[in-house]
């Protein structure tokens, strides 16, 4: 049986409680961690200079309250998170539950990949280089 880490726990606590629910079901799914529930604004505004996120605190979902978005991902020691067949496929794993938790009456909102964002308009996903575009495959978010 899956079990999350303390600082997985921990960030996990951050969120609000539809993305708690979605990712303990996750879990009970497939192992995974939580790589970030909320975040301050000196962490928000370094990622916005470092162009790791779009938006200035207070402006992204991560600064809310309790957090309206997680980074969630497949648990692997030393996973690539540009790894696509991994990230693709634990993504299908999390909207698969969350629109099943959703339609059920269990969450109140409905959930929102990172994934489906990008700088290219031509195309949602780069797959020759994700590096060079914006990817956030492992950014999801309640709507």
């Amino acid at each position: 049986m899956n079990k999350w880490s303390e600082r997985s726990k921990k960030r996990l606590n951050q969120c609000h409680p539809d993305l708690i629910k979605i990712a303990n079901t996750v879990l009970s799914i497939h192992d995974c961690t939580v790589i970030e529930g909320h975040r301050g604004e000196k962490r928000q505004n370094e990622y916005y200079k470092n162009g790791t996120s779009k938006v200035k605190f207070p402006n992204g979902k991560h600064n809310k309250k309790p957090s309206m978005a997680i980074d969630l991902a497949p648990y692997k020691y030393g996973m690539d998170y540009y790894d696509m067949e991994n990230v693709l496929y634990f993504a299908g794993i999390v909207m698969a539950v969350a629109e099943m938790l959703h339609a059920r009456g269990d969450t109140e909102h409905e959930l929102r990949w990172g994934g489906t964002w990008s700088t290219r308009a031509d195309h949602p996903f780069v797959f020759d280089n994700p590096k060079r575009s914006f990817f956030d495959g492992i950014h999801f978010e309640l709507v």
